[in-house]
């Protein structure tokens, strides 16, 4: 069960494409015996897929050795998925990613046939110096010593490290333009709208992500994303040898729809709170009214086993992982980890202690809505909120807390 919640939590925001059999080869490194205007610079970007590993898209980094025809395509998404021990050191933050090379028609024939999702190439329109630069600086990362790295699904990643490749031989006029506007989107938006695609994921990871989701981002942070990172590239004019701004073209150049999708797989925010609200809410008016031991208990069973499993989850992230976007949530307010105990609740609702407990939770509520209230924190947290709302109110109706019983009225005439 808690190799389920490791890989249900932090398993899922991976951008890895593929997994390679050790030992792990060293990638070719692009050719330096060719004049610069010989070769032509890439970008692939991939759409998004259907599943869950396909839901923010892909980059990769190609170089066309045009005297040779040669394709070198780079693919900074590789990771071993076939390592038992993957989603917890996914979850500890031991996040081991590397470089791997394909084929364009490796490139092709993966997302064609098996994926079923776009792939866009442009040609990144480079003088002869940033193309020089570029090429110099993907071949130091194109060794045995640098292929390696820590993986961070908002600061680095597939589409990231491309990105700085590139912002690094262009003079750094990507990010010193993008870090100065604000992005169309934060966070915590791509987690609802790209992992709602199941709905209950998008609404457990909403829960248990802090403040650091609904910090003002930049188009610079906000290009992890590779279909923002494509569209901002395409933004910049391209620059002459000379340095100055070459005449209506832009830093990227489309060249071809590899791969038309039969659909884009975008998925608006489904907004699984609702359902679960109302659920919960439905749940909760029935037990008062009609307080079934069975109801009790399989209620119990589905929102202690899952809150309880959040709550857990949150406080030993805390405490264990480095994904600094799991700590420190004022969510904890709300879900513990010793809800697990309401599993139970049939055969602890009569205990005192266990009203006491209870009491806390409403308590601890009122602390979470009034933080939110007063502007004390910058986590989006209404919605949860919501949930911890009818949840304690589930908890009191289902230990009879709080319950309802038709009396008659008796009259003395």
């Amino acid at each position: 069960m808690l190799r389920f919640v490791f890989i249900l939590f932090f398993g899922l925001f991976s951008y890895g494409e593929a997994s390679l059999a050790r030992p792990i080869p060293v990638p070719t490194q692009v050719p330096t015996d060719f004049a610069p205007q010989d070769i032509d610079v890439e970008l692939y970007t991939v759409g998004l897929g259907p599943e869950l590993y396909m839901r923010y898209g892909h980059t990769l980094l190609g170089f066309h050795i045009k005297p040779t025809g040669q394709r070198l395509i780079y693919n900074w998404g590789m990771f071993d998925f076939g390592d038992p021990f993957f989603p917890i050191n996914f979850y500890l933050g031991k996040r081991t990613y590397w470089v791997g090379q394909s084929s364009l028609d490796g490139v092709i024939n993966l997302y064609k046939e098996y994926e079923d999702r776009n792939v866009w190439r442009d040609v990144v329109n480079l003088n002869d110096q940033q193309k020089t630069k570029l090429i110099q600086l993907v071949n130091e990362k194109l060794t045995k010593e640098n292929m390696f790295f820590g993986y961070e699904h908002f600061e680095r990643n597939c589409a990231t490290i491309p990105r700085d490749l590139i912002d690094e031989a262009i003079g750094n006029q990507l990010s010193s333009r993008l870090k100065t506007e604000p992005a169309t989107h934060d966070f915590r938006w791509y987690v609802r709208t790209h992992m709602g695609i199941v709905p209950y994921l998008g609404w457990i990871l909403d829960i248990a992500m802090n403040q650091k989701l609904d910090v003002p981002q930049s188009k610079w942070e906000e290009s992890f994303y590779p279909l923002k990172l494509r569209e901002y590239l395409s933004s910049l004019p391209a620059n002459l040898d000379d340095g100055a701004q070459s005449n209506g073209a832009g830093l990227l150049q489309f060249d071809k729809q590899l791969v038309v999708a039969s659909s884009d797989w975008f998925a608006p925010d489904p907004d699984f709170y609702i359902g679960m609200f109302l659920f919960m809410l439905a749940t909760s008016l029935l037990i008062l009214f009609f307080p079934k031991t069975w109801l009790i208990g399989g209620t119990a069973i589905i929102f202690g086993g899952v809150f309880g499993l959040i709550g857990f989850s949150m406080i030993i992230s805390w405490l264990f992982s480095t994904h600094f976007d799991m700590h420190h949530n004022l969510n904890m307010l709300l879900f513990f980890p010793m809800d697990l105990l309401l599993i139970f609740i049939p055969r602890l609702k009569n205990r005192a202690w266990f009203k006491k407990y209870i009491s806390s939770h409403w308590g601890l509520l009122a602390l979470h809505g009034g933080i939110l209230l007063l502007g004390f924190t910058g986590q989006n947290a209404n919605r949860a909120f919501l949930i911890g709302l009818v949840y304690v109110l589930w908890m009191s109706v289902a230990s009879g807390w709080v319950s309802f019983k038709y009396k008659r009225l008796e009259f003395n005439m």
